[in-house]
Order: C-alpha cells, then structure tokens, then sequence
C-alpha cells in the first residue's frame, strides 16, 4: 500500500509543520514511507494518483473528493471534512441530535450584495435572541481569525455591513468561559487527550498570550466528544467546548495537535496513524463507497 500526506502548499508555521513531520515520523515506524501531497499540485476533475490511502491534513475539499472518485482512501473523507470547515454546516448537523449541546446560534440569510443596506428587522431579530454581548463568526476560518464579539447594536450593524453577503452567524456569548476552552482530540471514536488553553488578553481561547496545559475530561467531556465525531463521520478531530461545561463551540477536522502532544505527553500522531492502518486493512483499499 502507497501512503501520502496531503498538506496545503500555501501555509506554513511551527504547528502545521509539527503535525506532517510527527505522522510521518509514525508512518515509518509502521513501516511506510509517505509521500507528501501539496494542495497546490496541477488538479485536474479526473486524474489519477500513485498511492492508495491519504491522511489529509488540509480543508481542500474538492481535493479530497477528487481523490475519493479515484479510488484513494481519505481519512478525514472529503464529506467530513465539509461538515466541520463550515461552521454553519457544522452548527445544523449537529442540531439534529438532543446528546449534543451548542451556545444558542442565529445563522445570517443568503445575500447577493453589500453596500450600506441595513436589514432592521434581522438585527431586532438576532438581539431578541442573544442580547449583547454575542459573538460573531464568519462560516470559514481558522485559528480564531473570522471570530469577533459584538458588544451592542453599533458594532452588530458594522458587522453585518462588513459581512454582508458572506456566511456568517451569530452565537450567545458565554461569559464564564471568557478566554478559555477545553479540547478534547478523538481519534477513532474514541477521546485520547484532553487540553485546557487560556488567553490572557483575549475573550478567544487561541488569540494573544496562549496557555496550553493538560486536561482530564470528566465522562461528560468524553461522552460528547465521541459522539459529535460519530455524527460527523470523522476518523480524527479535535472537539471544542466551553470551559466550565460540555457545550460544544466546534469540531475541527484538522486540528494541530503540537500543544496536545507537549502538554499531555499523548502520542496523537501514533493514535492516528495506527487507527488508519487498521481501519484500511480491515476494509481494504477503496472501502468507501463514493
């Protein structure tokens, strides 16, 4: 069997590179040798590749699904990866199911054009629902970038300007958790590790002076972690959640893991690598239906 690793060519930095070295790391002690796969590659609609099973760490979903009708096996599929990278996608998704909680979520409509329209009623709509403050994020984005609090109708009217015709939505801000959140990482429908990251000077967990330190999830933490990745087919993730309860914020289909790795001393990398090569073996290549 041919492995790759496909990563984004056009992004680079300590976390991401962490990741591609660690699984690499693992894939040969497991006795592979990875090719790794750039995003920014000629792609065609209908091409061929030379290896058999992808571990994607990138969002590059037309990618992912170009590879799928090839024959690879992806982990995360292509489908999975599209529930977690919009957040919007992710917020319905997970809405269907009363085990899972989320901060109460408005998602703005569909709009075609911006300028300085204003739309009275949604705003009177959105602040009924969630009073101020509340918290805003566009449907896509990493790393806290897209994520802003509105603190009253001024900045929720700027907002909505500025945001216009991109997917975005609103969610009830919880103040208890104010620069902190607890991550748990789920590989294989299971939760290895658990995190708890502070931001000093920031109502985001990931902006500013960042604090990274081990975290014991309680039977609750776990219990909703493994069930979120389970409703969104994922075969590794990260889940998100409010510090001081199992109140889902996101899932994240690629997350970083270095953080994870220092602070528990939790081999991610390995957990990952051994699940995929045991979930290809019992499948066999191309087990996913596509």
């Amino acid at each position: 069997m041919k492995t790759a690793i496909v990563i984004n060519g056009y992004y680079s930095s300590p976390a991401y590179t962490h990741q591609v070295d660690r699984i690499t790391e693992e894939l040969r002690r497991e006795g592979y040798e990875p090719q790794i796969f750039k995003n920014n590659n000629l792609l065609l609609p209908k091409q061929s590749f030379d290896f058999d099973c992808a571990i994607f760490l990138d969002k590059d979903i037309n990618l992912a699904r170009i590879m799928e009708q090839a024959g690879v096996e992806v982990f995360n599929s292509s489908f999975s990866i599209e529930k977690c990278d919009d957040k919007i996608k992710t917020a319905i998704y997970l809405s269907r199911y009363q085990d899972i909680s989320m901060p109460e979520t408005v998602i703005a409509p569909l709009r075609y054009s911006g300028g300085d329209i204003i739309d009275a009623e949604f705003i009177d709509s959105v602040e009924k629902a969630l009073a101020y403050p509340m918290i805003a994020k566009t449907a896509t984005g990493s790393l806290g970038c897209g994520v802003r609090l509105i603190e009253n109708r001024q900045a929720l009217e700027e907002t909505e300007r500025e945001l216009w015709s991109a997917p975005h939505l609103y969610q009830k801000y919880i103040a208890s958790s104010k620069g902190k959140s607890v991550r748990a990482y789920v590989v294989g429908g299971k939760a290895v590790a658990g995190m708890l990251l502070c931001s000093a000077d920031d109502f985001r967990s990931n902006q500013g002076e960042v604090t990274a330190q081990a975290f014991e999830l309680d039977e609750n933490y776990i219990e909703i972690a493994q069930r979120a990745a389970n409703y969104l087919d994922l075969d590794f993730c990260a889940v998100d959640f409010l510090y001081d309860s199992p109140m889902i914020i996101e899932v994240n289909s690629n997350a970083y893991f270095m953080k994870l790795e220092q602070s528990t001393k939790t081999n991610i990398a390995s957990s990952i690598v051994k699940y995929i090569l045991e979930r290809v073996k019992e499948n066999g290549i191309n087990g996913r239906d596509y």
